[in-house]
């Protein structure tokens, strides 16, 4: 698939990288997918569900069957984290993160979206990228009636878009005889615009994006150019707060950049009043020649609110009603299995019958289960379970696991202080997951302190059993 994509896009080939369990220093991988926003395109199998934690995921790609409601239920989790859960929102499509794609390809008939009986959106137009957007705007405003200097601008920004194409590419090799006409006459581009539109725009995703911040400084700045046309002052000035705002947030940083300092006569011009004064595609122009590579410096200010005085208008009402339905099939195992009833009686349950449960719970319900829950709901699953079957919780189930570890596993051994470090992670490790295997110890985060050093693998058998014969209540 690498392969193939770097044929297809060779710009772009080092944007994706491959990450499996075979990879040299694959947990390394992981981390700087987490940490940078490079690579953009992670390749990946079995690597990138559980305990993989990146919420700027915006698209997730299915290209072989998953049969496991768990496995499946954990990768989606990857992708389907909200805006408010992202650290590096300077990553993402214009700072936001208003939804996330799917791309389910049907293996032999296979969907994965439709077995896991995934409810699949109504089709619609779709999204954009920057890039795209900010062409289009361009070659919409050559139908304008602009005067001759306006017109050389537009054609010149519309012009390096097209040059910037690779000619040898997969995708522009069959359009190669419209791009060549299109670049012999720079000065006539109203005459192309069907092609312009039809067959020059869909290329533009091969052209590698900027920065988020510096693309969308552009798109948002260059609505100027048909408001100029307009005179629509109003307009003007929402804009005209936009970059004020963004002029503002950089020179903040005037102190610890040099680039930030050697340019702020140009931002400080834009916070001028009489910049914006009779304001000309010209000035547009050099505004984002000078201020949109600063871009890449701005910061997003938690609570900052942004007044603008538009009055707020009701376009519609709704009514909606949903019969809300009990699950009978969910009803039945709760009131028939015999671990509930067990958790109902307080005689309490064991890691091994957690496990057991949270399979059948599960295969009738896949969000239920124990990472899922005590992620998006930020509940623990023996307290989630006692709250389902309406039930007191009163003690914490993670108190109540770390106090009988101590009890039957710390204090009934001596063990050296390097051994007891080991446990106090485990202790933690279980407590949250409510269950450990002996695999666990091959994995991260346990396998990165090396538990065979400072204890024999016997040692480690019997510390799982000790923890599978816990139980809670």
């Amino acid at each position: 698939m690498k392969e193939v994509f770097g044929q297809l896009f060779p710009k772009m080939s080092n944007d994706v990288q491959v990450i499996t369990s075979k990879s040299y220093r694959a947990k390394d991988e992981i981390n700087r997918l987490k940490l940078d926003s490079e690579p953009r395109i992670a390749l990946s199998v079995g690597m990138l569900d559980t305990g993989v934690d990146i919420p700027e995921v915006c698209n997730l790609v299915f290209v072989k069957p998953v049969f496991s409601h768990i496995r499946f239920w954990q990768m989606i989790g990857r992708g389907t984290r909200n805006f408010q859960a992202c650290k590096h929102p300077e990553w993402l499509p214009e700072r936001q993160k208003k939804d996330f794609k799917i791309f389910d390809f049907m293996i032999g008939g296979h969907s994965n979206v439709k077995y896991h009986k995934f409810n699949t959106s109504k089709e619609h137009t779709p999204h954009k990228d920057v890039i795209t957007k900010i062409f289009e705007s361009r070659v919409k405003l050559l139908e304008r009636p602009l005067d001759e200097s306006q017109k050389k601008l537009i054609s010149s920004k519309i012009i390096r878009s097209v040059e910037s194409l690779d000619p040898s590419s997969f995708f522009a090799r069959p359009k190669s005889h419209i791009i060549d006409r299109i670049k012999e006459h720079p000065s006539e581009l109203e005459k192309y615009l069907d092609d312009l539109r039809t067959e020059i725009t869909p290329l533009l995703v091969m052209i590698p994006g900027e920065n988020a911040d510096v693309s969308s400084f552009i798109m948002q700045t260059e609505k100027l150019f048909p408001l100029i046309l307009d005179r629509r002052h109003d307009q003007i000035d929402i804009i005209r707060a936009y970059v004020q705002e963004r002029a503002v947030n950089i020179l903040q940083k005037e102190a610890s950049l040099r680039v930030i300092k050697d340019n702020k006569d140009k931002i400080t011009k834009v916070l001028q009043p009489d910049f914006w004064d009779d304001l000309t595609f010209e000035d547009v122009e050099l505004m984002i020649k000078n201020l949109a590579p600063l871009m890449r410096y701005y910061e997003l200010i938690p609570g900052k609110i942004i007044q603008i005085n538009q009055p707020d208008m009701v376009l519609g009402r709704e009514h909606y009603e949903e019969e809300i339905k009990e699950d009978e099939e969910l009803l039945t195992l709760l009131a028939k299995n015999p671990l509930v009833k067990n958790i109902k009686e307080g005689l309490g349950i064991t890691s091994l019958e957690l496990k057991a449960l949270e399979k059948q719970l599960s295969s009738l319900r896949p969000e239920i289960t124990v990472e899922n829950v005590q992620k998006f709901r930020q509940k623990d699953f023996v307290a989630f379970l006692k709250e389902l079957l309406g039930l007191p919780n009163e003690d914490d189930p993670k108190k109540q696991i770390e106090q009988k570890f101590d009890e039957f596993i710390i204090r009934s051994y001596y063990y050296n202080s390097r051994q007891l470090e080991f446990l106090s992670l485990l202790k933690k490790i279980f407590a949250e997951r409510k269950y450990v295997e002996i695999s666990d110890f091959g994995k991260p985060p346990l396998s990165d302190e090396h538990p065979l050093d400072y204890f024999q693998f016997s040692d480690l058998e019997s510390i799982v059993n000790q923890c599978n014969s816990i139980k809670v209540a």
